[in-house]
């Protein structure tokens, strides 16, 4: 019996410590199990963590907030799998890669199991701070010493979590296109970097158009 394809008992715990071979058999059997669920909850996540670096609840009421997040951060979870799959399969294959498309989401949408695991945090921390979150003014936080350690206690688990992420990334990324991490992490630099490049040049031009 062949166990190297069998199906993972437990992927969504093996894949924090066993990426590579719980990807492995992921992709083996059923490459798309989950993948658009994960988008999605990668996607709110993100959004959540958009929002209130935007202070969008001093635009929305804060129950809107929350509504557009859902609805607007899972189809910007699912936008983002498609391009980053294209992409880090183009780039992947410059590097002698061998995954198909199928594979690469596959790879991308499980390694992001930390930051959807961080939506337990955004959870405790609505429930806690509210809508505070979500506005440049936070008087209840700021006049309370234990609520303003508190948040800065939460938010390390959740850049943990994060950096996590990055890291099963390398791992999933290395196995499905069967190459070392190293060149997995040049195929990821190399995606991050077709997008950054004219995204830095854009501004470059917005300064100067400013400044003329």
């Amino acid at each position: 019996m062949d166990t190297g394809s069998a199906r993972p008992t437990f992927p969504l715990l093996t894949i924090w410590f066993q990426p590579r071979l719980t990807i492995r058999r992921i992709v083996d059997t059923d490459s798309q199990k989950y993948v658009n669920f994960l988008a999605a909850l990668t996607g709110i996540s993100n959004g959540l963590d958009t929002a209130s670096r935007r202070s969008s609840g001093d635009i929305f009421p804060f129950p809107l907030v929350l509504i557009m997040v859902i609805i607007f951060g899972s189809i910007g979870g699912w936008i983002s799998l498609y391009i980053s799959g294209a992409l880090l399969r183009w780039t992947g294959s410059w590097f002698g890669g061998q995954a198909n498309s199928d594979e690469v989401r596959a790879a991308v949408a499980w390694a992001s199991i930390p930051t959807c695991a961080g939506l337990a945090i955004w959870i405790l921390e609505i429930a806690i701070f509210g809508q505070e979150l979500f506005t440049e003014s936070a008087p209840r936080i700021d006049n309370s010493l234990f609520l303003s350690l508190l948040l800065l206690a939460l938010l390390i688990p959740q850049l943990i979590l994060g950096l996590w992420s990055l890291v099963l990334l390398i791992n999933t990324l290395a196995e499905v296109h069967r190459f070392s991490g190293w060149k997995a992490f040049g195929a990821a630099t190399s995606a991050f970097l077709i997008i950054f490049i004219p995204l830095l040049c854009l501004v470059f031009i917005a300064i100067g158009f400013g400044g003329g």
